[in-house]
């Protein structure tokens, strides 16, 4: 591919992108071959000058091996990803952020490999949010009024389903949780019942989830208020308070 064009480049990365079972071979192969060159998407596709040359040939070339055969994600390759109007480093230590579910983001972990990433990335973009390492509400002051949170919640009826990307790549602890996906929600919600001060609760979850997860709440305490719908018009989030 020595002093190839981008054009070609990208009609072969495609092919095999395609071939292999993702479903947005062109994106993929333009956002792997912007990243190789160092350049945006754009000017990827506008400047006719651009060439493939040098060490970034073999550097092209084993991204889309590992996007097409190891089905990597392309944020994991390229090492970051786009949330709200954040760019976030990324990598296999925590999951990678949907743009889609953004209606919630906490600022504790059980994963103190999440946690890590968190921090260069809190730190690097100067935000200011303080990391707590807990597991749930566990040791976790009894000070705080209201309670986000975006737990695992895929059952393991569902592990068969999910794409490659997920299923080989994603940290499973941050993904399942136990036969129909709750485990995690309803002990959560037992914790935050003994709470004194917690008058507010927001519960991410997965699709289909919503009315359950609502009556998970109320056999706690908590009245649900409403349910969120994210960017795809899917119900994803449940508002209770403490009735």
């Amino acid at each position: 591919m020595r002093g190839t064009s981008t054009r070609d480049a990208l009609d072969g990365a495609i092919t095999a992108i395609g071939a292999s079972g993702c479903e947005t071979p062109r994106l993929d192969a333009e956002l792997l071959l912007a990243h190789v060159l160092g350049v945006s998407r754009e000017r990827l596709i506008l400047d006719s000058d651009l060439v493939v040359e040098g060490p970034a040939v073999r550097a092209f070339q084993d991204a889309v091996r590992r996007r097409a055969v190891e089905r990597e994600p392309v944020a994991y390759i390229v090492g970051r990803r786009g949330f709200r109007r954040l760019d976030l480093a990324v990598d296999p230590r925590a999951l990678i952020p949907r743009p889609e579910t953004d209606l919630l983001v906490a600022g504790s972990d059980r994963s103190e490999d999440a946690l890590a990433l968190a921090r260069l990335n809190g730190e690097r973009l100067s935000l200011g949010v303080e990391w707590l390492q807990a597991d749930l509400l566990m040791g976790v002051p009894d000070e705080f009024d209201a309670i986000l949170s975006n737990p695992p919640y895929v059952s393991e009826a569902e592990r068969s389903s999910l794409a490659p990307e997920i299923l080989r790549h994603e940290p499973a602890d941050a993904l399942f949780a136990g036969p129909d996906g709750l485990d995690v929600i309803r002990a959560l919600l037992v914790q935050a019942a003994g709470r004194e001060h917690v008058h507010l609760i927001a519960l991410e979850h997965g699709a289909g989830q919503a009315e359950v997860v609502g009556q998970l709440m109320c056999d706690a305490g908590f009245a649900c208020l409403r349910a969120e719908r994210d960017l795809a018009g899917i119900e994803r989030v449940v508002v209770g308070e403490w009735s």
